[in-house]
């Protein structure tokens, strides 16, 4: 099993063109004895995520990493990939290892909340259970109200930086 993390930096870098791009760290963590016949091993898992965020922050403990990134009075939505199931998407136990960091963070269990398309897929995948051993909420996007012919918009709050815009990023 292998995770990787890009996180995008303020560091800017100017390419050929003389437009500034937004770098990104990414973070890999490999070991082949994370899984057995598409079971998780849980404790190898969370010692993965452990090691990937502590090195991604540089922080000493996993619950300073996780403080470093979000704080007890945020909302933390951990979007996954549930139609697959339990054993090809997103996998319980990196979501389980990802909530007990944010614990360890002081995030309230009533403000972590593991979402995707669908709650059944949710349910199917494992994630019920383990929404109900931490506290976490679970909600499925269409239920909650998610319609594709609408959308929101709000006015910008604050002012924009120089060419602080998506067309700055690098295409792929």
């Amino acid at each position: 099993m292998t995770f990787a993390a890009p996180v995008f930096a303020g560091d800017l870098l100017t390419t050929t063109n003389s437009k500034p791009a937004v770098t990104a760290r990414v973070v890999i963590v490999a070991n082949p004895q994370a899984t057995v016949a598409y079971k998780a091993r849980p404790e190898i898992v969370r010692a993965m995520v452990d090691a990937g965020i502590t090195a991604l922050t540089g922080s000493n403990t996993v619950a300073a990493a996780w403080g470093s990134l979000v704080t007890p009075q945020d909302t933390v939505g951990i979007k996954v990939y549930s139609a697959p199931g339990p054993t090809s998407g997103t996998r319980p136990a990196v979501v389980a290892a990802v909530i007990e960091g944010l614990l360890a963070a002081r995030v309230p269990a009533a403000h972590i909340v593991i979402w995707d398309r669908r709650l059944a897929d949710l349910r199917g995948a494992g994630f019920g259970e383990l929404a109900a051993r931490f506290g976490v909420r679970l909600a499925g996007s269409v239920e909650s109200g998610w319609d594709e012919k609408v959308f929101y918009e709000t006015a910008l709050l604050g002012n924009l930086l120089w060419n602080d815009r998506s067309s700055t990023l690098p295409r792929c």
